[in-house]
């Protein structure tokens, strides 16, 4: 049980400096906003630069019905929608802007495009992270049940330890799905990197995204190989006490089969014994009577 305790804190500690690296990334990332000779246009940038996202989307919406559909503001509102969180709809407009418009803005939309892909590989890390903390805690609370005890484990340390597996298991699939955004984000960087090389912002996201997705391989295998040994504790012990149960009752059988065994030969050893007395009763009768004739 001591592999399993060194292998959970291996993966705290994993998902822990994955944390960081993304919270970096996200800190010295900046987004550029488009220009458009606009009074709502202008306001909506403004109030996007001083962290006003929602604001922001308003003066666009309000900008879009005087100028219509606009690969530059769809563009613009990509920004806003990723300052919001509301990663679905930053990787609709994005994906739009990418592929309209003039090739300065296509550039710029694929950049944030693989920003936007980041971002939703942190959100996802970070529920796969909570998970981890969620599945120790089973394994604590599975401990106190008496996991490691001598014997097989409880019925409830059990159920808590399969939970914890379970839990793992959800672990590893958010930092599965981490790193499949992952490796869209850094299509998009090499896309941008392809068209302008000296684009260093891409060059720096790039280099993270691969780590991160070297990271949440390694958590996806660890959170994995965890929730196998997990799931395997309980059901290990339960087929060992199957074993010896099932040896037991043979043993039992045999036992028994062997008494079962000696009664009825300890029966016919009386029953000859009483046969041999009775002919010997017999005999002496007869030899009584030959002697009176």
């Amino acid at each position: 049980m001591g592999e399993i305790v060194m292998i959970q804190n291996k993966l705290k500690t994993q998902t822990g400096s994955l944390w960081v690296m993304f919270f970096s990334l996200f800190l010295l990332t900046g987004w550029s906003v488009f220009q458009r000779p606009n009074k709502d246009v202008e306001k909506g940038n403004k109030l996007l630069l001083d962290g006003k996202s929602e604001q922001a989307l308003g003066a666009y919406e309000k900008a879009s019905k005087k100028l219509g559909s606009r690969p530059g503001l769809g563009y613009n509102r990509g920004l806003a929608f990723l300052g919001m969180g509301k990663l679905d709809e930053a990787e609709r407009e994005f994906m739009k802007a990418s592929t309209k418009g003039d090739k300065k803005l296509r550039l710029k939309a694929r950049y944030n495009l693989g920003n936007t892909f980041n971002k939703m590989a942190q959100g996802l890390i970070e529920e796969g992270n909570k998970k981890v903390v969620e599945a120790a805690q089973l394994f604590s609370q599975a401990k106190e049940a008496g996991l490691e005890g001598e014997g097989e484990p409880p019925k409830e340390a059990c159920e808590l330890l399969k939970k914890s597996a379970t839990t793992y298991k959800e672990a590893a699939e958010k930092h599965g799905e981490a790193g499949e955004y992952f490796q869209k984000s850094i299509g998009e960087y090499k896309n941008v990197l392809l068209r302008k090389p000296s684009h260093y912002k891409a060059k720096w996201n790039l280099e993270l995204s691969h780590r991160g997705l070297e990271g949440t391989k390694a958590v996806k295998k660890e959170a994995e190989r965890v929730a196998a040994l997990y799931s395997e504790r309980c059901d290990k012990e339960k087929d060992k006490q199957d074993k010896q149960d099932k040896q037991d009752k043979q043993d039992k059988q045999d036992q028994q089969d062997k008494q079962d065994q000696q009664d009825k030969q300890d029966q016919q050893d009386k029953q000859d014994q009483q046969d041999k007395q009775d002919q010997q009763d017999k005999q002496d009768q007869q030899d009584k009577q030959d002697q009176k004739d």
